[in-house]
């Protein structure tokens, strides 16, 4: 369990069992006549303060490594879409056009759908993991496109697809498509 729901989980409890029995907790006197009771009131409160800051930390820490996580699968997944709608206007044969679902499935297993993601060990990189050699064989390139253009890698992609998900069988594994 995470430390961000064991606090919220404790948050409210102390919160339930503050409003479920207000009668049956014993009045607490805080003035000059009982430092010891204001003392213990001063710390539960700067525990309570200190783990709603810490739940709050922890919550912006964990959207932020969401949005980090998928910064680049948006303008992907609109332009797979877009691709996927070329080949099924223009294609003579609509029945080889791939769904953008199973582009999506690929750039998430070669790159985790991240616009720059070098391969450390080859000159991979971008969305679909292109090397340069087969970026720069794709009519898009020719035509100026870079690899890091959502568009022209989808278009790229769509039209290598259509002859099957060979050309990425090494991360076939994770995908499972052929």
């Amino acid at each position: 369990m995470s430390k961000t729901r064991i606090v919220t989980i404790v948050l409210a409890f102390a919160a339930l069992s503050a409003v479920a029995a207000p009668t049956q907790a014993r009045v607490v006197r805080c003035d000059q006549h009982h430092p010891r009771e204001c003392a213990k009131l001063r710390h539960r409160v700067h525990r309570l303060e200190a783990a709603v800051e810490w739940q709050k930390h922890a919550r912006k820490a964990e959207v932020q490594r969401v949005l980090e996580a998928t910064r680049g699968a948006q303008p992907f997944a609109y332009a797979a879409k877009l691709a996927h709608a070329a080949c099924l206007t223009f294609s003579y044969d609509a029945k080889r056009c791939r769904p953008p679902s199973e582009m999506l499935a690929v750039g998430r297993c070669e790159s985790g759908l991240q616009i720059h993601d070098p391969n450390p060990v080859s000159t991979a990189d971008g969305w679909m993991q292109y090397l340069d050699s087969t970026w720069a064989g794709q009519r898009v390139a020719r035509l100026g496109f870079s690899l890091y253009d959502p568009i022209a890698v989808a278009i790229a992609t769509e039209a290598m697809a259509r002859r099957g998900w060979g050309a990425w069988a090494a991360s076939g594994g994770c995908h499972h498509l052929s």
